[in-house]
């Protein structure tokens, strides 16, 4: 039982918090999370942090159609990552800017209701074409999953984004020396000099 429930929870997102699309308004809803201290320790676990000592998120959703949402906003944190220099922990602070499209996808595709470019950009993609200007600065939008968009888990995601992938102490100072630059000892210079009897 213990087993079968820890497997469970495995599968569970750190930290979670639903949307249903289809009860949205048409003028968007306004939504402010916060991660309690149970749901930063388990983010932290889960992307490899000492600690997060606050995360909070503001967003609007907002339906473009009945397949289409937008959620802009902003996530924020004070979290401690690892100097890649000196291994010790240090205090970061993210502020994360949202903007992203989520649609209903059938097979494979946005809905019908999705813009017809959108459509005809991920048909090339699926189609393997080389990848071209356009193609590059064009997204397809995340999934509607069950009609409910995860909020906590956007959060999270932009909170990694918000990261420096190779963290380092405002004071850190990388001091290497490699042993062959050593400046040679002037008694091992004599001794080389130094005729054998």
């Amino acid at each position: 039982m213990t087993e079968e429930k820890s497997m469970s929870d495995r599968s569970q997102p750190p930290f979670s918090r639903l949307v249903e699309v289809h009860a949205l308004k048409p003028d968007g809803l306004t939504v402010v999370i916060e991660a309690d201290e149970q749901e930063r320790s388990r983010i932290a676990a889960d992307i490899d942090l000492p600690s997060i000592e606050r995360l909070k998120a503001d967003f609007i959703v907002k339906p473009l159609n009945n397949a289409h949402v937008m959620v802009t906003g902003r996530v924020q944190a004070a979290v401690h990552q690892v100097c890649v220099v000196t291994l010790e922990p240090f205090a970061v602070v993210v502020d994360e800017p949202v903007e992203i499209e989520f649609a209903a996808y059938q097979d494979g595709f946005p809905t019908l209701a999705a813009p017809a470019r959108s459509r005809r950009v991920l048909e090339e993609v699926m189609e393997d074409e080389p990848a071209s200007h356009e193609l590059a600065e064009v997204d397809p939008p995340d999934p509607i999953i069950n009609g409910r968009i995860d909020l906590g888990t956007l959060a999270c995601e932009f909170l990694v984004l918000g990261l420096d992938p190779f963290p380092r102490k405002p004071d850190a100072v990388f001091d290497f020396k490699d042993p062959a630059d050593a400046e040679p000892n002037p008694f091992a210079v004599l001794a080389s000099l130094k005729k054998p009897e």
